[in-house]
């Protein structure tokens, strides 16, 4: 059965769409404006550009070398999504979409074939940054494209004491490997005769600790914490242990743990905001999808220079590449960003660990972030969003929610392509599209819910929780309203600054601070008589309005803020954004008085 001729769509003279596709060889014998996909495999370490030969079958420029990969974007098709499977057509390399650096779009004119061949083509290229030149052996060329037993002794124990008494002076003395065999004698003693011994866990963990065996002291820490579950300290130790090892989970539970052991302690509920400082990062609506692998490579080569701290400090404080205080400027670029290895981007080769490449990111910040495809313009959002039933347009153009290519998810995920519907794009809600990180706040939402003393900030924190699986955050947002506690906590998705596509999506961010009620008391005092001011204007009652209405501010002093909070500090912020409580509610401001005393 012969094949289908291949059909583009046909583009104006300035690279939009006409809504009209026509075969291949028409588009070219008509000179119709088309587009195309360029990518440049460039080696790091040699400086080299990887060409490829064209056919002598082509009908156009057969037999001459060319770039690394090309060919055109089909009707209907992304231009991204078309790089990556060119790449994997012609060559037999798969890589994932954060390996393709838009660096610019060109538009070739041109004549051949003694006029029988028009090339009228917008080219999108594309740079993919390897570490190493690919060997020649990895491509694969297409000639087409339980419950805790209780001893009966205890630290008391004469024997116990004097063992412990030994291990503990051999730690002091900085003599761990007498400490760890001594430690080890009276592990061994505690087993038999009193494994409710927490101190000779810890010891041992100490001792570890001073051995670099850190896998090994955790595990001690975690029994000895679990054998004195009153004791917050060595919780808290866990905690930043587990924080900096990256086992999320674990610090999680650790977190609650020293929370019900010591809580009076305000600072252990600051954590639950740090889960919001790694979802700013990772959201990936945050800036680009590639900002987790750059924020991770930035931090663990911070100490290998000043240059590189410098980086990771500026890093921090805007979250992204783009500076927020120089118009999304970038100040780093894809040869500062992290090295991935992929060991089966390509053909297994002998002594060949794999494919490194460079993690990219455009040097022009997208003016989508990541809330929609990169690839994505106004005019192919807007056909989409009318082809949908009303209650689909509203999700769509929604806070909560972020816009995928089915296309993108199908070459992710080595099916078929064929395409489920008339449109490439399609929604997912962000209950769905950060659900792991969303599942861990809320369960640490409902935990800190029910050990809060305080009925207003209990509901809160349980309406939000619900509200991160749901992705419904109406209740959530009324109970922050009605929100009477001296802790001050503001947290989810609200503000939409960073999609300056629509301006639809929001980012999460966490604001937590004390309540300064004398502050407060001052500003609803001239709240409540907003109208009697009003009335005694000096000017013409004509003016004056008959119906004023004060916002009801709440003054707080700022403790920790995270997520979506980059670059100058706001002074206040005016919530919730939700038109429905606006329209029956109205709004409500917290004000953050020590940053505002501060500038």
């Amino acid at each position: 059965m012969q094949q289908a001729e291949e059909h583009l769509d046909v583009l104006t003279k300035t690279g939009l769409k006409t809504g009209v596709s026509k075969p291949r060889g028409d588009v070219h014998r008509d000179g119709d404006y088309h587009r195309a996909v360029h990518v440049w495999i460039f080696a790091e370490s040699t400086r080299e550009l990887l060409l490829q030969r064209r056919a002598s079958c082509k009908d156009s420029w057969p037999d001459l070398w060319d770039i690394s990969s090309a060919g055109h974007i089909s009707a209907g098709d992304s231009s991204l999504t078309s790089a990556r499977r060119e790449l994997e057509e012609e060559l037999g390399i798969t890589l994932p979409k954060d390996a393709f650096e838009l660096i610019f779009v060109f538009l070739q004119e041109c004549v051949i074939n003694d006029g029988k061949y028009i090339n009228n083509e917008y080219n999108d290229v594309y740079l993919v940054t390897t570490l190493d030149p690919i060997p020649l052996e990895a491509f694969a060329l297409q000639p087409k494209k339980r419950g805790r037993r209780k001893g009966s002794k205890n630290k008391d124990d004469p024997k116990l004491t004097q063992m412990l008494g030994d291990a503990t002076f051999h730690y002091a003395r900085g003599d761990y490997d007498q400490a760890c065999y001594s430690a080890k004698a009276v592990l061994r003693e505690v087993i038999r005769l009193a494994p409710n011994l927490h101190e000779s866990y810890h010891t041992l963990g100490l001792v570890y600790t001073s051995l670099q065996d850190y896998k090994r002291a955790m595990a001690l820490y975690l029994i000895a914490a679990h054998l004195d579950a009153k004791e917050s300290s060595l919780w808290k130790t866990i905690f930043t242990w587990s924080i900096e090892q990256g086992y999320v989970d674990q610090a999680g539970y650790c977190l609650l743990k020293a929370i019900k052991a010591d809580p009076k302690d305000v600072t252990l509920r600051f954590h639950l905001a740090r889960l919001y400082a790694e979802l700013g990062h990772y959201q990936k609506a945050a800036a680009w999808y590639s900002n987790p692998s750059l924020r991770d490579w930035l931090k663990e080569h911070a100490d290998t220079s000043e240059f590189n701290k410098l980086k990771w400090s500026y890093y921090q404080i805007n979250k992204s590449p783009w500076s927020s205080l120089d118009e999304d400027e970038a100040f780093l670029s894809t040869a500062d960003s992290a090295i991935r290895l992929l060991s089966k981007a390509t053909r297994i080769v002998k002594d060949w660990k794999g494919l490194e490449y460079r993690a990219a990111f455009p040097l022009l910040k997208p003016a989508g972030a990541n809330f929609y495809p990169p690839d994505m313009d106004k005019m192919e959002f807007e056909l989409w969003k009318d082809s949908l039933e009303k209650h689909e347009q509203k999700e769509a153009t929604g806070f909560f929610s972020v816009i995928k290519r089915h296309s993108e998810f199908i070459l992710d995920s080595h099916l078929s392509d064929n395409k489920t519907g008339s449109h490439d794009l399609y929604i997912v809600p962000y209950s769905e599209e950060y659900k792991s990180l969303l599942a861990k706040a809320s369960d640490l939402l409902h935990k800190a819910g029910d050990i809060s003393d305080s009925p207003g900030l209990k509901r809160l924190l349980h309406s939000k929780a619900d509200a991160f699986l749901s992705n419904d955050y109406y209740d959530s947002d009324i109970a922050w309203m009605e929100l009477d506690s001296k802790l001050d906590v503001t947290i989810g998705p609200y503000e939409t600054y960073e999609d300056k596509l629509f301006g639809y999506k929001a980012t999460f961010e966490a604001y937590i601070g004390i309540r300064d009620d004398e502050a407060t008391a001052q500003l609803k005092l001239f709240g409540d008589n907003l109208l009697l001011l009003e009335q005694n204007l000096p000017m013409d009652s004509a003016y004056k309005s008959e119906d004023v209405n004060a916002a009801p501010i709440r003054v707080i002093q700022l403790l920790y803020n995270a997520g979506d909070v980059k670059g100058p500090q706001t002074l206040a912020f005016n919530l919730p954004n939700d038109e429905r409580i606006v329209k029956d509610r109205g709004s409500s401001m917290v004000m953050l008085k020590n940053v505002s005393e501060a500038k």
